[in-house]
């Protein structure tokens, strides 16, 4: 195909594998098909290579049968398609009276040259992109993705959500199989040479569109009811299944405001770049530029891609991996606040020791409890790092537990939380240098206390409601080890909190510090806390 060679010729520029054997362009761009091996094995690493794995299953983790594992092949398909496409902007320039072919080919262009039925088949499709942009807009005045109420369901009801719940994944599908096809003629050959048969693909594109997006509207009305002001139903909605508020709530705000926004804006981009192209009647008010206006609508088609995956993780995952969702992102945050602790103490150290400095330094009693501050840094990355390994989250978690949604906002919640208790400890201590040390010990003891309330309660919660649904591996009791570990975690983190309490005693009793700050007693005696450093 022409996409194929044109992005081979430019995957130089943008440092990429221009090798046939690579999955990603063999899969993306030559159409050919993917069976299950091939579609595991091809995906990039990542968010990507999750949803598709869990492609490969149904809903209960289960293998997936022929059929199933057709459809899965269809939406890897479109991952690969929109991933490696993002990346491969030809390039383009423009100026008065010319336009650039995809392969940088310069072709005169004047009124004369172009017939009047492509622009009038031009405009039918801007009009056509111009309206759906309208219609499935979530932030239009007219809200497309109204809400039912929330209220007791009959058993009936119940079904009616279930049977749409199951479906959706299809209906996902059936709104990313055609984006594929828009997107690779937006930016393909066919538009510049041969713009009728291009438009006429186009128009029967966006009906298709507009079905699947139909579709996905129902849906969201029947599945995500509109949540009460009470909380009452978040507290109460362990028994629901699938169905809890914490699944739904999620799930709405993917579908319409990552996936379909991202395809109204792709919508956007689309007429866009056919009225940069001269295709149409109406002109583009702005300066033009081809190759910023391609670049843009890849972009769109990316993050439509990156939303419809999201969507599809928040039907088909494990309410574990979801609550998982952010842990990493705010792990690898703590991983750099731990970086900030330590340049800080190291900092205080050298200015305590070099009184030449005008500032005045900190004082040994703070040093020595910022230093006391690091096993509560490294047992906080240590808990959401352990807990998030694939030792325990690949092993076939049901995809419900008993946890209400309360209690799964609150998992869901927590990596940022503490993060931002952590990250007021480093302000604290950077106000150190000219604020009262003791009324800054007490701050940083009062936030250490809601790490610990936030740790004990998710750490509960893990035990109780998690761990028993992880299935032992090869005779290996992998519910007893994480028990086991959460206990020792809990001890370990009991005794850092302890040694940090005991801070104040410094600054009521100076004499209490250490000439050699190694042996202090707030320097914790972490010989049997090799628990603290694993990654």
């Amino acid at each position: 195909m022409a996409v194929f060679a044109r992005c081979k010729a430019t995957s130089a520029q943008y440092g990429m594998a221009t090798t046939s054997e690579d999955p990603t362009w063999e899969y993306g761009f030559r159409g050919k098909p993917l069976c299950e091996t091939e579609t595991l094995a091809g995906l990039p690493s990542g968010s990507h290579q999750e949803a598709c794995v869990r492609l490969g299953c149904d809903r209960t983790g289960h293998p997936a049968t022929g059929t199933q594992m057709l459809r899965a092949a269809a939406t890897c398909r479109l991952l690969l398609v929109l991933r490696p496409v993002t990346l491969c902007v030809p390039h383009v320039t423009s100026g008065p009276g010319k336009i650039c072919t995809s392969e940088g080919l310069v072709a005169s262009k004047s009124n004369s040259s172009i017939e009047q039925d492509h622009r009038r088949q031009g405009d039918l499709v801007v009009k056509g992109f111009k309206r759906l942009f309208g219609k499935y807009h979530p932030f239009s005045r007219r809200d497309p993705y109204y809400r039912s109420i929330h209220g007791t369901l009959s058993a009936d009801q119940v079904n009616l959500k279930m049977d749409s719940l199951k479906q959706l994944p299809f209906d996902l599908l059936s709104l990313g199989q055609p984006m594929i096809s828009l997107v690779q003629l937006l930016v393909g050959d066919q538009l510049i040479s041969d713009p009728n048969s291009a438009f006429k693909v186009i128009l029967n594109t966006q009906s298709a569109l507009d079905k699947a997006m139909k579709k996905i509207q129902s849906a969201i009305y029947v599945i995500c009811p509109k949540p009460l002001p009470s909380t009452l139903t978040r507290n109460n909605d362990q028994h629901l299944k699938e169905l809890k508020s914490f699944r739904l709530d999620h799930l709405y705000h993917l579908v319409t405001e990552k996936t379909l926004f991202e395809t109204v804006l792709v919508f956007n981009r689309s007429y866009e770049l056919i009225q940069q192209l001269e295709l149409s009647t109406e002109q583009y008010e702005d300066p033009i530029d081809v190759h910023f206006a391609t670049r843009l609508l890849l972009e769109r088609a990316h993050l439509f891609a990156k939303g419809i995956t999201s969507a599809y993780m928040w039907l088909v995952g494990s309410e574990f991996d979801l609550v998982q969702q952010d842990w990493a992102l705010q792990t690898d945050k703590l991983d750099e606040r731990l970086k900030e602790l330590l340049c800080f103490i190291n900092q205080a150290s050298n200015n305590e020791e070099d009184r030449s400095s005008g500032s005045e330094p900190p004082s040994k009693s703070l040093i020595q409890l910022s230093r006391s501050l690091i096993p509560i840094f490294k047992l906080s990355r240590l808990f959401f790092k352990r807990l998030s390994k694939r030792g325990m989250n690949m092993k076939k978690l049901p995809l419900f537990t008993e946890l209400r949604s309360d209690q799964l906002e609150f998992l869901s919640e927590s990596s940022a939380n503490v993060h931002n208790h952590v990250k007021e400890f480093m302000r604290l201590l950077r106000m150190s240098y000219a604020g009262d040390e003791g009324f800054i010990c007490d701050c940083l003891i009062q936030r250490a206390d809601k790490i610990n309330s936030i740790f004990e309660t998710a750490s509960c919660l893990i035990h109780i409601y998690i761990v028993p649904h992880v299935p032992d591996t090869d005779g290996f009791p992998i519910q007893t080890y994480y028990r086991s570990w959460l206990v020792s975690w809990r001890t370990q983190f009991s005794l850092a909190m302890q040694h940090l309490t005991d801070a104040p005693k410094l600054f009521e009793n100076p004499g209490l510090e250490s000439q050699d700050s190694s042996s202090s007693f707030l320097d914790l005696p972490f010989n049997q806390l090799t628990i603290a450093e694993e990654n």
